[in-house]
């Protein structure tokens, strides 16, 4: 049997796309103010389903870098 090694996510960025594309495409950050992220990801947690696809550890990196790329 071969064994894939998968590579870990190396910046914010790349958790972001790799964990948020399982569920749906990538959103355009410019639509949301840097107050509605941490919100945004939390629902998508709790009520949708990626608390299987996401740590919160995860969801604290991805709310930082989303909330360095929202207006």
């Amino acid at each position: 049997m071969i064994w894939q090694r998968v590579r870990p996510p190396r910046t914010p960025e790349e958790l972001f796309r790799r964990r948020c594309t399982r569920c749906h495409g990538l959103p355009d950050l410019s639509r949301f103010a840097r107050r509605q992220i941490e919100g945004i990801v939390r629902t998508m947690r709790e009520r949708n389903g990626a608390d299987e696809v996401i740590t919160e550890e995860e969801a604290a990196v991805i709310v930082k870098y989303l909330e360095g790329k929202a207006k």
